[in-house]
């Protein structure tokens, strides 16, 4: 790339993240200084802002990421144990549950981030805790 032009022309081909802004417009404004780009190897990337109806309170926030860190370890953990005490041979479970164990985590760290509210993702891994639990508690 031999300039700016060639970066924003690149930009709005290829990425489309400012197809409502031509190339002119970007530069006038950047060098207006209306706008805060980040660098990188003193390269500008335009960044879009966030959209603030998108975004949760900083309470549900961390209800989210506590019930993701927490909830999901839980849950797997439990997982796990009820299906060790359901199987009569547990070779093959011990094995396969450090993978599993640590894709099923990633998925439900991921799902609290998905969902609105923070309380419902605390309540729905509680009730996953109270059903592995209810297994595991039922077959010793």
């Amino acid at each position: 790339m031999d300039g700016p032009d060639d970066f924003y022309n690149y930009l709005n081909v290829y990425l489309g993240a400012y197809h409502y802004f031509t190339a002119i417009e970007q530069k006038i404004r950047l060098r207006a200084g209306d706008i805060e780009h980040p660098r990188i190897n003193n390269r500008i990337y335009p960044v879009m802002p966030a959209n603030p109806k998108h975004l949760s309170s900083p309470g549900q926030r961390v209800l989210k990421i506590t019930a993701g860190i927490l909830g999901g370890f839980f849950v797997t953990i439990l997982f796990h144990n009820a299906l060790g005490s359901l199987l009569e041979e547990k070779g093959g479970l011990i094995i396969t549950s450090a993978y599993t164990s640590f894709i099923l985590w990633a998925l439900l760290l991921a799902l609290a981030f998905l969902m609105k509210n923070g309380w419902k993702v605390w309540g729905l891994y509680l009730l996953f805790i109270l059903f592995f639990g209810t297994i595991i508690y039922l077959n010793n």
